[in-house]
């Protein structure tokens, strides 16, 4: 995820609030924002449909959670 993309998502959510969303850990999807770790594919459509829920159109990509998977 770029530096812009993440400075955005932390405007409309934050990493516990979304962790929560998902049912996941906070620390590790930090970690999955700051590129450090790599979600499954299924995590990452998660991951993007419930951010781009929050927003009034789609603005974040599967690519954004997860850059190898298309």
């Amino acid at each position: 995820m770029t530096k812009e993309k993440r400075e955005y998502l932390k405007d409309i959510i934050s990493v516990k609030k979304l962790a929560q969303r998902v049912g996941m850990n906070a620390t590790y999807l930090s970690s999955i924002l700051n590129n450090q770790k790599q979600p499954s594919i299924i995590l990452a459509r998660l991951l993007t449909h419930e951010v781009n829920v929050l927003l009034e159109s789609p603005y974040f990509t599967i690519q954004d959670f997860n850059p190898k998977d298309k």
